[in-house]
């Protein structure tokens, strides 16, 4: 769980975007991981579902972060 905790405090998305976040949308060689899908909670069943169109972005990641996600996909 850490480097879901470190990704998400040190590189900005909310909570639910990285619960949704696939391996295919994070690139760890060109260093970037792709927000085009959240988990949401209703009447207490969680739901995938596309966010806002604004909110639909790339965040850009640094070594240390390709460095501690690399170290969780293996």
């Amino acid at each position: 769980m850490y480097s879901l905790w470190y990704t998400f405090v040190f590189s900005g998305p909310r909570r639910g975007e990285m619960c949704a976040l696939p391996w295919p949308e994070v690139s760890l060689d060109a260093l970037w991981l792709h927000i085009s899908a959240q988990m949401v909670e209703v009447a207490y069943r969680q739901y995938g579902e596309a966010p806002k169109a604004e909110s639909v972005r790339t965040n850009w990641l640094s070594l240390d972060h390709g460095e501690v996600l690399s170290r969780w996909q293996d």
